[in-house]
């Protein structure tokens, strides 16, 4: 017999949803500040709630020199020797260190969980007995660290992570840019909802799906303590591609992709290499979405991430919405 999950009612992802507008006592909207409060060891650090995508081409060392200038982590990416893994890590200024390991790799584990604060544990489906075991070893062998599983889409998934002791879980199956996880398995929960159900059990980052700063400030306002972002820093200097010669674009593999060779042998890709426009230097890109997310903060007039969550208010919309949201002049024939 065929079950529904939640009766079958519809799920949402960004372009379904917008955030009213509410009064606001803010006098400009630079007043809005998007700073997250992270406690490590009793240490108090104040980050920004983007992440670039701890990918092959967009966690790269220049990604990570760049943009702790904005007191933005980057999470070094494991697609890469442990050495050079540490080489990046280390290039992150006196800021949040943070690197990627996955589940049978306890080598790189051991060789860099003692220069960093923050361990991404890193499968494309983790709510699974393999996972669960390792953050358990990874709780009881560095429990000083901040632990981040991920990715999962459900609340049972996150109640499975939070009952062992990890402090965040990477909320996303199949939104990324360069994903086609959903129509290679038939398996997702659109991006939106994924964080709606999530949130309350434990912090989240929102990761893939994010295409301008008005889906950073749809899933924080759902819920998220951050955003992860991979197709927007594809695009820039610091992204590990070169431009294409004679175009004005990049070339961003997604980490399933044929081209990025992670695929396994008798596994189909659930990734795409697609072309990006060049978008110049991550901190000016990075500037944009926060301001972006400043800006969205005071129109529901709220002066921190804590004041969006409380005040806002979601409205479902149409199809039609989706275009009338552009600048839909420059569709007209």
């Amino acid at each position: 017999m065929v079950k529904w999950w939640d009766n079958g009612l519809e799920s949402l992802t960004y372009d379904d949803i917008l955030i009213r507008p509410a009064y606001s006592q803010l006098s400009s909207r630079t007043d809005a500040s998007t700073n997250v409060y992270l406690k490590v060891c009793n240490k108090e650090y104040i980050v920004q709630p983007i992440i670039p995508a701890n990918m092959i081409t967009i966690a790269t060392e220049q990604m990570i020199h760049e943009l702790s200038k904005l007191d933005i982590i980057v999470p070094a990416q494991r697609f890469q020797s442990k050495e050079e893994e540490l080489a990046s890590i280390k290039l992150s200024k006196p800021f949040f260190k943070a690197a990627s390991v996955g589940i049978k790799e306890r080598d790189r584990t051991e060789f860099i969980a003692p220069h960093v604060d923050i361990l991404f544990l890193e499968l494309a489906h983790a709510h699974s007995k393999q996972a669960i075991e390792e953050a358990k070893w990874i709780i009881r062998n560095y429990p000083e660290k901040l632990l981040v599983v991920g990715n999962v889409a459900t609340a049972d998934a996150c109640k499975a992570f939070r009952d062992v002791g990890v402090n965040m879980c990477k909320i996303g199956i199949g939104p990324g840019a360069t994903c086609k996880t959903r129509t290679v398995t038939g398996c997702g929960v659109p991006q939106l909802s994924a964080v709606l159900e999530c949130a309350p059990i434990m912090p989240v980052i929102a990761d893939g799906g994010i295409k301008n700063s008005g889906d950073c400030i749809k899933a924080l306002a759902a819920g998220a303590s951050f955003v992860m972002i991979g197709s927007l820093f594809a695009g820039t200097d610091e992204a590990g591609t070169q431009r294409i010669k004679g175009k004005g674009t990049k070339i961003y593999l997604g980490m399933a992709s044929n081209e990025a060779g992670r695929v396994s042998s008798g596994n189909v890709p659930e990734g795409v290499a697609a072309e990006v426009p060049y978008s110049g230097n991550a901190c000016e890109v990075a500037n944009e979405l926060l301001a972006g997310i400043r800006q969205g903060m005071a129109m529901v007039g709220a002066k921190n991430l804590e004041e969006l969550r409380e005040k806002a208010v979601f409205q479902r919309v149409s199809g039609a919405t989706i275009i009338e949201n552009q600048p839909h002049i420059l569709f007209r024939k």
